[in-house]
């Protein structure tokens, strides 16, 4: 009944996710959607006193003892295994066999300094033959509370993606494979940051590597990494950045779908849709990682009640993407539209950081699939992304997908993306869609 239940639960939020993205945005003039009421006790008062879980359940992150950084984390080096424990993974009880377990570990913030963030790892029932592989799988988060953290939403099975995400770590635990699935937001969930969840994925394979119960060989394991959407951050942005902060890393492959390449592109193309709280919910993450971007000052009251339910999600995990349909920049900031917004030097500085274009060159052989007709992320960006690692010399293959939208593409990569990730494991010539001079 449970698996059944599951399947339902998946087709459910499909379905309603979908006809979400399938609307379009209303003539000019607009009424001023209200800021939506957050349901009763979905993630306790919004105060200082959070809500006390369920007897028998996981605490949450934010009360669990786990979570917190030793008084001694400058000492310790990226990756570092600081606390472990082992845990079931509730959303995948489906398997036998597995074991799985949370490591908390030393990253990095954007900042350059030290953070402590969980990663989760589990350990198929039946290891492929040979050494073992590993895969970093980075499921698409998009909240700003370590209570949407995939380190709980596994244990709880919560959180509004986690059925179709825990399909996907199924899917590559029944490989054989190691999968190692990091907190990558950090700590203080720093959503969209990409150079922070590019570490975080780094260190939480360094740390499977070192964590003995698993079984790796070290450095010499062969290392995979995919992430859609959300999830595809912390993937493209590891394999920019592998090449100088974990040069030991031997990362053979990496799969991602739905990336955003640069949010300054789709700045425009979100505003006025069903997706337009997606701005005002990044941008309360970029703030906590870049304080000079001082939010509080760009938004005016409505958008800041609004940014106030969005940090401690008020409306559910991922679930403040949607709660401010068809909403303009006009109605939740002091500025008029999205070149108005980037027209502010302040904005402009923050969000170049998280330039993917103009970041480094891929490391690894990468397969990125993107639908055409996104309605979230356009393709644009990411066809430069991809001219660009092209120039630079990276081998990528790219899908251009003209069949779909962001949701449906989310299970349209998956399959191909494994099997890019089992010939990379197998030594297998990475194929390239780059021009050939």
């Amino acid at each position: 009944m449970r698996r059944r239940g599951s399947v339902a639960l998946v087709a459910l939020l499909v379905t309603i996710m979908t006809a979400a993205g399938a609307g379009t945005a209303a003539a000019d003039p607009l009424p001023v959607p209200p800021v939506p009421v957050p349901p009763a006790g979905l993630l306790g008062p919004p105060g200082p006193i959070p809500a006390l879980p369920l007897p028998g359940a996981p605490l949450p992150p934010d009360q669990d003892p786990f979570y917190r950084a030793p008084a001694d984390l400058d000492d310790a080096k990226p990756g570092d295994v600081l606390r472990s424990r082992q845990v079931a993974a509730l959303s995948l009880t489906a398997l036998t066999g597995i074991r799985t377990y949370q490591l908390l570990y030393r990253s990095t913030d954007a900042s350059g300094g030290p953070i402590a963030t969980v990663a989760t790892l589990l350990l198929p029932n039946a290891p492929a033959p040979g050494p073992r592989r590993l895969v970093s799988y980075h499921p698409a988060q998009d909240s700003l509370t370590t209570r949407c953290a995939p380190s709980y939403t596994l244990r709880t099975n919560s959180g509004s993606t986690q059925p179709l995400e825990s399909g996907a770590i199924a899917g590559l635990l029944g490989r054989g494979w190691n999968v190692v699935v990091p907190d990558y937001q950090g700590p203080k969930s720093h959503f969209t940051v990409g150079r922070l969840e590019g570490r975080a994925a780094l260190d939480a394979v360094r740390a499977a590597e070192r964590f003995g119960p698993g079984g790796l060989d070290g450095e010499r394991t062969k290392v995979g990494m995919m992430g859609y959407s959300g999830g595809s951050i912390p993937t493209t942005w590891a394999n920019a950045l592998a090449k100088d902060y974990a040069p030991e890393i031997d990362l053979v492959g990496i799969a991602a779908g739905g990336v955003p390449a640069n949010l300054q592109d789709n700045l425009a193309s979100i505003d006025g849709s069903a997706f337009f709280s997606a701005i005002l919910l990044a941008s309360v993450g970029i703030d906590r990682a870049y304080p000079d971007l001082d939010l509080d000052s760009l938004l005016n009251d409505r958008g800041r009640a609004l940014a106030a339910g969005l940090g401690r999600d008020a409306y559910g995990c991922a679930a403040g993407l949607t709660v401010a349909p068809y909403g303009r920049i006009s109605q939740y900031t002091r500025y008029r539209d999205a070149a108005d917004l980037l027209a502010e030097p302040r904005i402009a500085k923050a969000l170049d950081k998280l330039n993917l274009i103009e970041g480094p060159r891929f490391s690894a052989p990468s397969y990125l699939y993107h639908e055409i007709n996104d309605e979230i992320l356009i393709i644009k960006p990411v066809d430069e992304l991809v001219a660009e690692q092209c120039r630079g010399g990276a081998t990528v293959q790219y899908v251009r997908s003209p069949v779909g939208e962001h949701i449906s593409g989310a299970g349209a990569y998956l399959g191909p993306g494994m099997q890019y990730l089992a010939d990379r494991f197998a030594g297998r010539d990475a194929p390239s869609t780059c021009p050939v001079d």
